[in-house]
C-alpha cells in the first residue's frame, strides 16, 4: 500500500514534466538556437515561478530531476561514436586532448577565485569544455550543490554558444582562415553539436564535416573527462587508487555504455533510438529543474556565471589558437 501511495504521489509531477518535454521537442524545429532541452527548461522556469506546482507536486519533480536525469545520462552514451575521428590527424587530436585537460584544470582553479556560485562555474566550465547541456547533465548530480545552478549554467552555455555560432562565420568572412584551422576553432570551442553544425556548414561543407567530427571527439572524451573532473572537484581527495573509482552508480553505467558502444557492433537504428530517447528524458529532467529555478536567483547569480562563462570560453579559444600555432 505504501508503494502504491508513493507512486501516486510521483505521477502528477512526472506527467507535468513529460508534457513540457513534448512541447519542447515539438517547438525546437521552429525556434532557432533553442533545442528541446532548453525550451523545456525555460517552460519549467516560467510555470515554476507562476504557480506553486513545484511544492504541490514536489515528489514527482524530485524524481524527474534526479532519477530520470541519471537515466538520461546513461542512455546518452549511446551517441558516443568515435567513427572518423582517426582521420582528423594526430595534431588535431592532440590539440583537443590538451584543450580538454587544460580547460578542466582552469575551470576548477577559476571557480575558486572568481566571485560566482562555485557549482554554477564548475558546471558552466565543464559544459563549455565538452558538449554543453549533455556534459552539464553528466556531472550535475555530483557537482551541483543547488539545482538552481544547473538551470543557470545551461542558460549561460546556450547563450554563449548561440552568440559564437554567428561570430565565427563572421570572422571567417573578414579573415581568410585555412579550412582545417577554422574547423578546429568551431568544432573545438562551440558548445553543442547544433552550434558547431550551424557555424561550420555556413562557412563550407568541408569545414562543417571536419568541425562536426572534431566535436564528436570532444563528446567521446566525456567519460574520462567526468572521471578527472570528479576527482578535481571532490571535497575529499582520494587517499588511494580505489577512492578514485568511487563514483555514483549512474556514472559507472554511463562508462559501461560508452565501452559497449565502442567495442560492440550495435545496429545504428538501435543506437539512434536510444540516443533519441535519452534526449527526451533529458528534456523531462530539465523541465523539472526549471520548476526549481526562481527568476530572482537566476538574476542574482546568472550575471556572475555569465561572466565566468565568457572568461572560460576565451581561455578555451586561446588554448585552441596556441595549439594551432605550435602544431599546425
Amino acid at each position: 500500500m505504501e508503494t502504491n501511495k508513493n507512486i501516486q504521489d510521483v505521477i502528477p509531477g512526472v506527467a507535468i514534466t513529460v508534457v513540457l518535454a513534448v512541447i519542447g521537442v515539438l517547438l525546437a524545429p521552429y525556434i532557432p538556437g533553442f533545442n528541446a532541452v532548453l525550451i523545456a527548461l525555460v517552460l519549467g522556469m516560467i510555470l515554476g515561478n507562476m504557480t506553486d506546482w513545484s511544492k504541490k507536486f514536489k515528489k514527482g519533480m524530485d524524481f524527474s530531476s534526479s532519477k530520470i536525469l541519471e537515466l538520461s545520462i546513461v542512455l546518452l552514451a549511446a551517441g558516443m561514436s568515435v567513427d572518423e575521428i582517426g582521420d582528423l590527424g594526430w595534431q588535431t587530436i592532440v590539440i583537443i586532448l590538451l584543450m580538454v585537460v587544460g580547460m578542466l584544470f582552469a575551470t576548477v582553479a577559476l571557480s575558486k577565485r572568481i566571485n560566482c556560485p562555485r557549482s554554477g562555474g564548475l558546471l558552466t566550465g565543464f559544459g563549455t569544455t565538452i558538449c554543453g547541456s549533455s556534459a552539464i547533465a553528466a556531472v550535475a548530480p555530483s557537482v551541483a550543490k543547488d539545482k538552481h545552478d544547473i538551470g543557470i549554467s545551461l542558460a549561460v552555455v546556450s547563450l554563449i554558444g548561440a552568440i559564437f555560432m554567428f561570430v565565427w562565420p563572421l570572422i571567417n568572412s573578414l579573415v581568410d582562415i585555412d579550412p582545417q584551422k577554422m574547423a578546429l576553432l568551431t568544432g573545438g570551442t562551440l558548445h553543442s553539436v547544433g552550434n558547431v553544425a550551424g557555424a561550420g556548414y555556413s562557412i563550407s561543407k568541408d569545414v562543417g564535416d571536419m568541425a562536426v567530427t572534431i566535436k564528436m571527439l570532444r563528446v567521446a572524451l566525456l567519460a574520462p573527462a567526468v572521471l578527472l573532473f570528479n576527482t578535481l572537484t571532490s571535497e575529499t581527495k582520494p587517499k588511494s587508487i580505489l577512492d578514485f573509482f568511487k563514483l555514483p552508480t549512474y556514472l559507472w553505467a554511463f562508462i559501461g555504455m560508452t565501452i559497449l558502444v565502442a567495442f560492440v557492433d550495435i545496429p545504428k537504428d538501435i543506437l539512434g533510438g536510444i540516443e533519441e530517447g535519452a534526449k527526451w528524458l533529458l528534456a523531462v529532467a530539465m523541465a523539472a529543474i526549471g520548476f526549481k529555478t526562481s527568476f530572482k536567483t537566476l538574476y542574482q547569480s546568472g550575471k556572475k556565471v555569465l561572466m565566468f562563462g565568457f572568461i572560460i570560453y576565451f581561455i578555451q579559444v586561446a588554448i585552441i589558437i596556441l595549439g594551432i600555432l605550435v602544431l599546425m
